[in-house]
């Protein structure tokens, strides 16, 4: 599935500061946009919102989050 992924970002609540990942396959439709394949926990699509690129809600806050650059994390071995 990792192959099919064009886009992950990093997701953030501005009220409580929680954070995630979206995942995103690029041109979706037609070569229009992007479909949002799925959030981590905490996060989920606004209720009703069926697009391919919906509007992604805190799941604690219910306020949109904010998308910033994937950044790895990288554990101390």
């Amino acid at each position: 599935m990792v192959s099919d992924l064009d886009i992950c970002a990093r997701i953030t609540c501005p009220e409580c500061r929680g954070s995630g990942t979206g995942f995103w396959r690029k041109d979706a439709v037609r070569g229009q946009g992007r479909e949002l394949l799925g959030v981590t926990r905490g996060f989920l699509r606004r209720r009703g919102d069926h697009r391919l690129d919906p509007c992604v809600l805190c799941a604690h806050c219910l306020v949109p989050a904010q998308e910033g650059p994937f950044v790895r994390e990288r554990s101390e071995a």
